[in-house]
């Protein structure tokens, strides 16, 4: 019953629950941003995603009417493992076009994090942060770039490449969907 909102971060997506929260990368561009996935289609074959003309602007791809783009479903799940308090909402992150990126390589001075999830709701990650640090005894905050609605939940800053990928591991082992490298 929600409308698609073309002055909005909206999209519509053949087979993404409605609603979902998407990360569209335009890989010509690098330019990244998230939708709500709140309507079906594209009804076109050759189309993984319909954007709207606000997220098409922000991604540099309105004057051409198609890009080639990295979709990313970010939604919650109930953890297989209850916790003390019960189940604990989780991040998850399934690839729809494309296996996760490799952990990027760092320079000097990078600080290296890892994004375990992407919220609207400050609540929600808030929760996802909490069962992070009791479960795994990382550093994780969340936080909210000003050009964001979103509130990420964020691990690190890590020393290293390997101890980042260490920690990535460990959050794979523990249950949680394995988070998105960032720099």
């Amino acid at each position: 019953g929600e409308p698609f909102d073309m002055y909005r971060f909206t999209a519509a997506h053949r087979t993404l629950p409605l609603p979902t929260y998407a990360q569209v990368t335009n890989l010509d561009n690098g330019k990244s941003l998230v939708v709500r996935v709140n309507d079906r289609g594209p009804f076109h074959s050759e189309r993984i995603i319909d954007l709207s003309w606000a997220a098409a602007a922000r991604l540099g791809i309105e004057g051409k009417g198609t890009g080639r783009v990295r979709v990313e479903a970010l939604t919650v799940r109930e953890k297989v493992k209850p916790n003390r308090e019960g189940t604990v909402p989780t991040a998850v992150r399934a690839a729809v076009d494309s296996p996760p990126p490799d952990t990027a390589e760092a320079s000097e001075g990078d600080e290296l994090y890892l994004q375990a999830g992407a919220f609207q709701a400050l609540d929600s990650a808030r929760n996802l942060e909490r069962a992070l640090r009791d479960e795994l005894k990382l550093p994780v905050s969340v936080r909210q770039p000003e050009s964001s609605a979103l509130y990420k939940v964020w691990l690190g800053p890590f020393a290293s490449n390997e101890a980042r990928d260490r920690a990535r591991q460990a959050i794979r082992q523990a249950g949680f969907t394995p988070p998105i490298p960032v720099n």
